[in-house]
């Protein structure tokens, strides 16, 4: 069993606001609303979290998007060179059936390397609705400094109706060591 504890603060040392600003988890917000259209894979703008070398995280990506199951949305992650680890993927399933309940719909709960693109099925078939997707990892940064960072698509190519991971959408990490 492997225990992770950051900031390491030995006992007796004096514990600092540094250090209490170190054990809380960083949140990274999106704000952006550009839909996209197309099927090649693109870092997001907001959904990039800058790690040091050597560092160990718990990364997970609560994501809200939006389209339609034509398009469906495919997903995977940018990662510092050298870095370990696999990605876990819940959320719709990508079924070519049409899926017209998005409270009642195939599942998808997988897990891949970073780099592997994973399309996730968007069965509410209109963009003004939305959906949900989780992606967590524990993420081992190797001797390469860097980012992690969400990259989106289209699975299929829509030209009429954008698909988007919406404002609100987030990064939430912890730094185990």
């Amino acid at each position: 069993m492997t225990t992770y504890r950051y900031p390491d603060t030995p006992a007796g040392e004096e514990i600092t606001e540094t250090m209490l600003q170190a054990a809380l988890p960083t949140f990274i917000e999106k704000t952006d609303t550009v839909g996209r259209n197309n099927v090649a894979l693109a870092a997001d703008v907001d959904l990039v979290l800058p790690v040091p070398a050597n560092s160990r995280w718990w990364i997970e990506m609560h994501l809200v998007v939006a389209g339609t199951n034509t398009a469906k949305i495919k997903t995977d992650w940018t990662v510092p060179a050298g870095t370990s680890g696999n990605r876990r993927v819940h959320g719709p399933g990508s079924s070519a059936a049409t899926q017209t309940d998005a409270d009642n719909t195939a599942s998808r709960w997988g897990v891949h390397g970073f780099g592997t693109a994973i399309t996730f099925g968007l069965p509410r078939n209109a963009g003004s609705l939305h959906s949900q997707l989780l992606e967590t990892a524990l993420v081992a940064v190797g001797t390469s400094a860097g980012s992690i960072a969400l990259r989106w698509a289209q699975s299929v190519a829509d030209a009429a109706n954008p698909t988007f991971v919406q404002p609100g959408s987030l990064i939430k990490a912890y730094r185990l060591a």
